[in-house]
């Protein structure tokens, strides 16, 4: 069981290509999660779940970072272009999907790892329970 902190569109399903080209058996499956940087621990605690109730005896779990690996992203107005390009059959239905396209389109959205509900960082969001609980910076003594 595995993930990543931001899923690749290429990477099906990464924990099977992991498991697959770890050298293990097709019969063993490889389970994809995502749960930001809390990915790996979570992994970790649904295996330790299957074992302590004999679903499984054994188990490994993983998380990486892909995000030095993004995925590029573009806006919805792009994306939509793309999506009729893929469902086009005639080289004029091909060409219609980009009548209109503007150069303000083709403007990646950068990759982030901010909450969408509050545009926070998991970094932004500590700093406020810190903040709410009065934790200080300052280590134990």
């Amino acid at each position: 069981m595995a993930g990543a902190v931001i899923g690749h569109s290429r990477d099906f399903n990464l924990a099977r290509e992991a498991t697959l080209d770890a050298g293990f058996s097709p019969r063993t499956p490889g389970t994809n999660i995502q749960i930001a940087c809390g990915t790996s621990l979570q992994a970790a605690l649904v295996l330790g779940a299957k074992i302590a109730s004999g679903e499984i005896e054994s188990g490994i779990a993983a998380g990486s970072d892909t995000v030095s690996d993004s995925p590029v992203v573009f806006g919805n107005k792009f994306q939509h272009r793309m999506i009729e390009l893929s469902k086009a059959r005639s080289t004029g239905e091909k060409f219609g999907a980009f009548k209109g396209l503007s150069f303000g389109e083709l403007r990646p959205v950068a990759p982030s790892t901010q909450e969408p509900r509050t545009g926070l960082s998991m970094g932004e969001h500590c700093e406020l329970m810190a903040r709410n609980w009065g934790i200080s910076r300052r280590g134990a003594g």
